[in-house]
Order: C-alpha cells, then structure tokens, then sequence
C-alpha cells in the first residue's frame, strides 16, 4: 500500500527495498529521486519477539513484546544524497523523522546527538546478521577483544 500511494503521487520515482533486492531485482542507485523503503526492519526480532507472543498478548494487552524494536524505514535519495527519512516503529508509538538540514525529530519534538567527544563514552549497537557472524567468527572474535 505504501508503494503503491508513492508511486501514484511520484510516478517518475524509482523504489529500493530488502525485499525486491532479495526477490533478485539488482539495485542501481541513480541520481533519479528515489524511495529507500524496509517495510520491516527488525525482522529477527518480529518473528522471534512479536510472531511468538500468543495473539491475547498482543490484541489485548499492554504489556509490550519482548522485542518492540520493529520498524518501517522509509528514506528518500535525491542525486544520491539523503533528503528525507522516516523511522516508524508502531509497537512503541514512535516516529523518527529527519530531512537534510533541517534536523531530526521524534515524535515532533526535536531530538540531538549526544556530546559524547570520545568513543569511549558512547554507545554503539549494530548487527551484521548471522551468514556474517559464522564467516568471519574469527575475525570478531578478534575485534572483541580488541576494542
């Protein structure tokens, strides 16, 4: 539905998705305006947290999965450079928006990086998914226990 409202007020558009890239497509970033869309990031933590929460839990009570990190990411690339972003995450009632130059926001309420002037003061998070993880097992191994 999404797509389908994009492409009808931006015809000339081009689209990107997780899912059109893993159904084969290639994926050529043009200068063309084009729409960066993941209708759901977070999948491992959707299936694992909110797919295996009983649908009482989910329908009925507040108690939140144990996994609420689940987004929908929708991003617009202009002469390859972001323009605009958009993070929803429905489980939590939360929306991160971002256009260039003109800052972020959550929820409508202006949001900042920290002031952290050292990695040692910072909070870093990623996931490199898991084919990664077993290829180079060694090698994070390693970065571990270096850092």
């Amino acid at each position: 539905m999404l797509v389908l409202a994009l492409q009808k007020a931006f015809p000339d558009h081009k689209f990107l998705g997780e899912e059109s890239v893993s159904a084969g497509e290639k994926s050529v970033l043009t200068d063309a305006p084009t729409w960066v869309i993941d209708p759901i990031d977070g999948t491992t933590n959707f299936v694992h947290g909110y797919l295996s929460q009983p649908k009482r839990y989910i329908l009925c009570s507040p108690s939140l999965p144990s996994y609420p990190f689940i987004c929908i990411c929708i991003g617009l690339v202009i002469n390859k450079q972001p323009q605009v972003g958009v993070v929803l995450n429905p489980i939590l009632g939360e929306t991160f928006t971002a256009y260039k130059g003109g800052g972020a926001f959550l929820n409508g309420k202006r949001i900042h990086v920290s002031h952290a002037d050292d990695i040692t003061h910072a909070s870093i998070s990623s996931n490199i998914g898991m084919i990664l993880v077993k290829r180079y097992s060694v090698l994070l191994q390693i970065a571990i226990f270096h850092v």
